[in-house]
C-alpha cells in the first residue's frame, strides 16, 4: 500500500508487524513523507499501532513547511486521508 500510494521503490521502506504493532523504517525522499506513511499504514485493518522509525535523506527534500498556491488543493490529502 505504501509502495503505491506514496510511489516508493519497495527497498526504500522496511515494514515489520508483529501482534498488530507496526514498526516502519527506512529513509525517505521527502520528510512530508514520514507522518503520511505512519498514518496509512495505522488505517489498514487489524493495525493498533504503528511505530516509525522513519527519516528523510539528510533534509533533501524538507518539504514540509510548502503549502500549495492554488485554493482549490488546500485540504485534498488530508481529506483523501479521512476517506481511506
Amino acid at each position: 500500500m505504501l509502495v503505491r500510494t506514496l510511489w516508493l521503490a519497495p527497498h526504500t521502506i522496511g515494514v515489520r508487524v508483529q501482534d498488530g504493532v507496526v514498526t516502519l523504517t527506512g529513509e525517505l525522499r521527502r520528510r512530508s513523507e514520514v507522518p503520511i506513511a505512519v498514518r496509512l499504514a495505522g488505517r489498514v485493518d487489524g493495525v493498533v499501532s504503528v511505530t516509525g522509525h522513519l527519516g528523510h535523506l539528510g533534509h533533501q527534500e524538507d518539504d514540509a513547511h510548502l503549502r500549495p498556491t492554488e485554493q482549490a488543493l488546500h485540504g485534498i490529502t488530508e481529506e483523501w486521508l479521512r476517506k481511506t
